[in-house]
């Protein structure tokens, strides 16, 4: 009797433990679909399958990956609200990836920087607020795009970053 009942603990362990990798690998799967089609530079598509993914599996340890990707997919379908706001999203995740948020901070200037082109300097607050940024990188990237700015007022507020590249930075790029 000691015997079956270790046998069906056995067998109860091993049926969970196949049911929680199927579930991995389910989610896996339809997230590696997505980044082929991502690849292939099939935003449309891609983003169907990413909304699908996040959809399906908010507890993926790949969801904070798939969200970058869906913001992503919007900016390259010239979005540009949906994908700022995905960016956004993406970036208040305590699980994200450091060089992806880069990316997507890289991302929101970039956004925000064609709505100012476009006539709305609302949204010029999103490149300065990006001059506090613990990254050189983001804050390099705000500050040369400030100085892209025809108001002076604002363009000024990147010109302590730009003189401490001038006088830090050694490296040519």
């Amino acid at each position: 009797m000691k015997k079956i009942r270790i046998y069906a603990g056995i067998l109860i362990l091993a049926a969970v433990c196949l049911g929680a990798w199927a579930q991995q690998t389910a989610d896996e799967k339809l997230f590696q679909e997505a980044k082929l089609l991502i690849f292939d530079e099939k935003w449309e598509t891609a983003q169907a399958k990413l909304e699908e993914f996040l959809d399906k599996y908010p507890q993926s340890a790949f969801f904070p990956q798939a969200l970058y990707y869906k913001a992503k997919c919007l900016e390259e379908r010239e979005k540009d609200r949906e994908a700022l706001a995905a960016y956004k999203d993406y970036l208040r995740l305590r699980d994200k990836n450091k060089n992806l948020a880069e990316d997507a901070e890289g991302s929101v200037i970039e956004i925000a920087f064609r709505f100012y082109e476009k006539g709305d300097k609302s949204h010029l607050g999103e490149i300065e607020e990006r001059l506090e940024s613990p990254s050189k990188v983001v804050r390099y990237y705000a500050a040369i795009k400030l100085s892209f700015v025809k108001e002076k007022a604002m363009a000024s507020r990147g010109i302590p970053i730009l003189k401490k590249i001038i006088r830090e930075e050694r490296d040519p790029e």
